[in-house]
C-alpha cells in the first residue's frame, strides 16, 4: 500500500500536464479493506521484517536524488 500511494503521488508530482490545474485527490480504496493510518506496533510485530526494513529504509525511491526520508515518511512528504 505504502509503494502505491507513493508511486501516485510521485507520478502526480512530476506530470506537470497532470498537476498543472488540479485542485483536489481523491484516495479510495478496493477491495474488502482500507487502512486509513499505520499501527507501528503491529508491524513490528507481525509479518516478515523485510516489510518493516522496506518502510524504514533510508532514502526510500521516491524521495528523490536529494531525499533522505523513508518510504514511511515519503508517503506524507510527497502530498506536500
Amino acid at each position: 500500500m505504502f509503494n502505491a500511494i507513493a508511486e501516485a503521488a510521485s507520478l502526480l508530482k512530476n506530470d506537470t500536464t497532470l498537476n498543472k490545474n488540479m485542485r483536489v485527490v481523491i484516495i479510495s480504496g478496493e477491495g474488502r479493506a482500507f487502512c486509513t493510518g499505520l499501527d507501528a506496533k503491529s508491524v513490528a510485530l507481525s509479518g516478515p521484517k523485510s516489510a518493516l526494513n522496506e518502510l524504514l529504509e533510508r532514502p526510500s525511491p521516491y524521495g528523490g536524488k536529494d531525499g533522505v526520508g523513508n518510504l514511511a515518511q515519503d508517503v506524507c512528504y510527497l502530498w506536500r
